[in-house]
């Protein structure tokens, strides 16, 4: 699973999603960053109220300004097949330390 930047999810990445996507499982949230080009769990948390309630409380403590990340998010809301949907949330931090796309979709331009 690579994409044109090179970046890959981890083995530790893979797990995790198997073991979240489970019915059982009761995550409401899974934050994931780069490290050494690489896509790594970092944050986990349960479900402890709704969804709404989950939300406001957990992405407000968890948003790092200076911190680009991905934030997997169960709904309360299942699918046709009978698995939790979620919600994506990419945050890309401008004044995030690691290179961001932003800053990599300029190097391509200005060395064309």
């Amino acid at each position: 699973m690579s994409h044109q930047s090179g970046i890959t999810a981890s083995d530790v990445l893979r797990e995790k999603f198997a073991q979240i996507k489970d019915h059982n499982s009761h995550t409401r949230l899974l934050t994931v960053v780069i490290e050494h080009e690489s896509l790594v769990p970092k944050e986990q948390c349960d479900i402890e109220g709704s969804f709404n309630e989950d939300f406001d409380q957990l992405l407000n403590s968890l948003v790092k300004p200076d911190r680009s990340c991905y934030y997997f998010i169960r709904l309360d809301t299942t699918n046709e097949t009978g698995g939790s949907n979620w919600l994506l949330i990419t945050w890309i931090s401008e004044d995030a330390k690691a290179c961001t796309i932003r800053h990599k979709y300029f190097d391509t331009l200005t060395n064309s």
